[in-house]
């Protein structure tokens, strides 16, 4: 399992030099407002590492004044972030899939789902892979 990597067509292409060429990409999909919200609203607690969301599970009463937002988490950064990844995607998935072999991609929208919602994310991955 490679999560998040590779990131661009030049890193896909160093795979296939390698003869390392997946069968399944996994693409998570949402739209970007749901990506920016689940994101920028983080907190870290840096002491022990754990992470909160603003809204959707927010620090103990007392905990949230140790919190902070961690480093390319901001508004501006996460879109950055966004556009890079939307001028990417596709010419990755395209390199992959001039690989020889079994080549597949399965969309997932995670969008709509809450947050304790990702535990089925494997499930579903499972049974469209066929395990």
């Amino acid at each position: 399992v490679l999560d998040g990597w590779p990131r661009t067509a030049a890193q896909a292409q160093r795979m296939v030099d390698e003869q390392l060429t997946p069968q399944i990409g996994v693409v998570l999909t949402a739209d970007d407002a749901t990506i920016e919200d689940r994101v920028s609203f983080r907190l870290e607690n840096p002491v022990t590492g754990r992470l909160y969301h603003h809204t959707l599970d927010p620090p103990p009463l007392g905990e949230q004044r140790k919190c902070i937002t961690r480093p390319g988490e901001t508004t501006k950064e996460i879109l950055a972030r966004l556009e890079a990844y939307h001028s990417q995607l596709e010419p990755l998935l395209q390199r992959l899939s001039q690989t020889s072999g079994e080549w597949r991609v399965i969309n997932l929208d995670v969008g709509a789902l809450e947050m304790s919602a990702y535990q089925t994310i494997g499930e579903q991955l499972a049974r469209q892979i066929g395990v």
